[in-house]
């Protein structure tokens, strides 16, 4: 038993001819800001559950050699693990806890084409094996796969592969260029491996269903990160799934890849979404859009950060537009950023509401209930309502 009490996203905005890339000012909405002084220290969200606490991740980054950059951030203690080799196919899980560096929302799947699948694939195993090129034959499909997909899909690739300099391509070979060194590259793979695999061994279990699995990692997500108040959105490093893991902290684009990322490890299908906050506001949010048998809702772990409830877990449409006043035509889902209005996507179905309207409540998986508890209109905490999920 669990008891509770109670930007602008990155966008492709131009592919310029040098191959390089505008992006825009982080920044995410004002309703970020009104939690700080309610986040939650780092603690184990599980403790209830078993006598054995969570261990959190507490791995520090690597170092970048001064020879690529004059960053100076605190060297992580590397693993003998060796970066693995290339295959000759996409890699799959053998075993629950088993980590795979890359993975492919199967919402975003669905809107790229063949040939982008296939970049994606080939480029994420050209940067593990450090290969110095690999083939390529459609530039702008590289663009595309490399600045939308593989920042919340390929972290670690998204970290070493530099995206600061121009590609250098010849015929249909594009060449690599990489930040660091090989050991740091390692130190960095191993510290991001880790960190995952901490959430796949201590926080998230094979035995869970999909809803299970989403609700203690957002869960976890809000009771540990915090938000980064100063995040710069101008630095590479700064950008996609990494940041959280590492650092616990970040903004709402950092958690929504990371989101995506860490779920889809358990075989979830969970995407990313964002949105501008009105149609005359410049400030921007990225959250998640999952599909639980068959159905769609979003997930905003950002807006829930430091909160003890579950008012932004599975919400729908109307719940997103009404909190916080995003126009459903100027939404965007999936990482290609199509827009909201495919049916497919739609996340109209009210299963889940009863949820947002509680101010404490537990969660009891060993019988797939979820204890909730509201005010009344004299505002006393009323008895404890059964919410049953499947």
């Amino acid at each position: 038993m669990i008891s509770r009490k109670g930007f602008i996203s990155i966008k492709l905005i131009a592919l310029m001819m040098s191959g390089s890339l505008t992006l825009s000012a982080f920044g995410c909405s004002k309703k970020e800001a009104k939690n700080k002084s309610k986040i939650s220290e780092q603690t184990s969200i599980t403790e209830a559950a078993d006598t054995t606490d969570v261990k959190t991740p507490t791995v520090t980054e690597p170092e970048v050699s001064s020879e690529t950059t004059e960053e100076t951030t605190q060297a992580a203690t590397s693993t003998s693990e060796s970066i693995p080799l290339m295959t000759e196919s996409p890699r799959t899980k053998s075993s629950f806890t088993e980590y795979i560096p890359y993975v492919l929302p199967p919402i975003t799947k669905e809107m790229m084409t063949p040939n982008q699948i296939d970049i994606f694939y080939r480029f994420c195993e050209a940067v593990l094996a450090n290969e110095e090129s690999f083939e390529c034959d459609n530039y702008s499909d590289l663009e595309t796969v490399f600045y939308l997909v593989v920042r919340t899909c390929c972290p670690y690739a998204y970290q070493v592969a530099t995206i600061q300099e121009s590609w250098e391509v010849s015929g249909n070979v594009v060449k690599i260029q990489y930040r660091g060194d090989l050991e740091w590259r390692k130190s960095k793979y191993d510290g991001f491996k880790n960190a995952v695999e901490d959430l796949l061994q201590n926080v998230l279990k094979e035995e869970y269903s999909d809803f299970e699995n989403a609700l203690v990692l957002f869960e976890y997500f809000t009771d540990n990160y915090v938000y980064d108040f100063e995040h710069n959105g101008q630095d590479p490093e700064n950008i996609g799934a990494y940041i959280p893991l590492i650092r616990k902290t970040g903004v709402c684009q950092n958690f929504a890849a990371a989101y995506t990322f860490v779920l889809l490890q358990t075989g979830c299908d969970v995407d990313n979404m964002e949105g501008a906050l009105s149609e005359t506001e410049a400030t921007g949010h990225e959250w998640n859009i999952i599909r639980l048998d068959g159905q769609c809702y979003m997930i905003d772990t950002t807006w829930g950060l430091g909160r003890n409830d579950l008012r932004y877990f599975l919400m729908t449409k109307e719940d997103r537009q009404e909190d916080g006043q995003y126009f459903i035509g100027d939404m965007d889902v999936g990482l290609l950023l199509k827009n909201y209005g495919d049916d497919r996507y739609l996340c109209n179905d009210t299963k889940y509401s009863e949820l947002h309207q509680a101010l404490e409540y537990t969660w009891n998986p060993e019988d797939n209930t979820i204890s909730l508890r509201q005010f009344d209109v004299n505002g006393e905490l009323k008895e404890y309502t059964t919410f049953k999920y499947e």
